[in-house]
């Protein structure tokens, strides 16, 4: 049975999937102004929100959720361990960073990805999201894919 909890960013239990993550991030074929991954000791900001899913007491998955305005937030990140890919870990995390949303009020999330990551993208136009213009801080690019997506009341 996968639990998600939050964690901190130098729980040692994160901190070697957080590096993965990092690393994944970096080798993207992206150029690097549209690779806009969070540093870990970023996720120390108050508003950031890291989860990560156990399976067994292992960390499978690591996501972040970043409260931006009074009716949204944003999907910051989610990495699934390699190993444990293809078991629904993507979803699984996804479904908590939107219900980590609805605690904080909002009423819909954002996210921006890269144009390579084909699963990513799989998984988050499966779950309901829907193309939409740069926002925030994000500068319009080719390497990138904006996504939005309502949030329906919590079930």
């Amino acid at each position: 049975m996968v639990e998600v909890r939050r964690v901190a960013a130098d729980d040692p239990a994160v901190v070697d999937l957080l590096a993965a993550h990092v690393a994944l991030m970096d080798a993207g074929p992206e150029p690097a102004e549209a690779k806009h991954r969070l540093e870990p000791d970023a996720l120390a900001d108050p508003a950031l929100t890291l989860l990560a899913a156990f399976d067994d007491g292992e960390v499978v998955a690591i996501g972040a959720y970043a409260a931006r305005g009074d009716d949204w937030g944003e999907v910051k990140s989610m990495h699934v361990a390699a190993d444990h890919r293809g078991r629904g870990l993507g979803r699984t995390m996804l479904a908590a960073l939107e219900d980590e949303a609805r605690r904080h009020g909002a009423t819909h999330v954002r996210l921006e990805t890269g144009a390579t990551m084909a699963a990513a993208l799989a998984l988050y136009l499966g779950a309901g999201y829907t193309p939409r213009a740069p926002f925030g801080h994000y500068p319009e690019h080719p390497a990138s894919i904006f996504l939005e997506k309502a949030l329906p009341p919590h079930p």
